[in-house]
């Protein structure tokens, strides 16, 4: 792995976890996207000792009642030399952080990666979809801004997206955690459909290709999001005209 990752010219890196950083499908279904689009090929995984398997369970595929395959969770390194790109995907680790960070930080010393960023998705009281930012140092808002990406201010639990930015700054690694807001309305109806929120997902990768030159064709994605607000809007004013059977009380 080392060699393939030696052979890259300071490449950009990539993150995207479902999990805790993935309302509405955002942050998954971006990178899956980025890594498609790209040609991405998988190098490697990294899976020791992260997950409480009774809370992120293997999946398994059984036909006719044979057990054919179980696959336990994992986070997956890509590499597109052609874009200059490592894009990690999975499901964020549930425990041994500091060690799986200190792992990505090996990669991205190996690598000599230019600069870092995440991708993640949260559900907001807000009436269309938006991009927050979050920095791993002061001179890096300014591009945050430029891009559109509101600075946020936010004092709580984290993500592990929010350790390695730290982690980035500490070792001067340029490093920004994109935050696709879903709007509350919307998800409520999406996740009825199971379906992602694309309108989302197509701000937040467009923020990324600006932030990062990284040229990704988005208009199918654009096409497509807009006829998914469509059916999202139909089938909430359908859902408004219906009189509730339990009126006096609020859900």
């Amino acid at each position: 792995m080392k060699a393939n990752l030696r052979s890259l010219k300071n490449p950009i890196m990539v993150i995207g976890f479902s999990g805790y950083t993935d309302a509405a499908g955002v942050a998954s279904f971006s990178i899956d996207y980025l890594i498609k689009k790209t040609g991405a090929k998988k190098l490697t995984s990294l899976k020791r000792g992260l997950y409480v398997l009774s809370t992120s369970r293997p999946i398994t595929v059984i036909r006719t009642g044979l057990v054919e395959e179980v696959k336990y969770p994992c986070t997956e390194l890509y590499v597109s030399k052609k874009a200059g790109l490592l894009a990690l995907r999975g499901e964020e680790p549930n425990i041994n952080w500091e060690d799986y960070v200190e792992e990505v930080m090996e990669i991205i010393e190996e690598a000599n990666v230019s600069s870092l960023y995440t991708l993640g998705g949260l559900i907001d009281y807000v009436e269309e979809s938006k991009v927050s930012a979050v920095v791993s140092s002061p001179e890096l808002k300014e591009e945050a801004r430029v891009v559109g990406a509101e600075l946020i201010n936010y004092e709580g639990p984290c993500s592990i997206y929010t350790v390695i930015i730290r982690r980035c700054g500490e070792r001067g690694v340029k490093a920004m955690s994109l935050w696709g807001h879903v709007p509350f309305q919307r998800y409520s109806t999406l996740t009825q459909l199971r379906s992602p929120d694309l309108k989302t997902a197509y701000l937040t990768l467009k923020t990324l290709c600006k932030l990062t030159g990284i040229d990704l064709e988005l208009e199918r994605l654009r096409a497509e999001a807009e006829t998914m607000l469509e059916l999202v809007d139909r089938i909430r004013k359908t859902s408004e005209e219906k009189p509730s059977k339990f009126f006096n009380y609020i859900y």
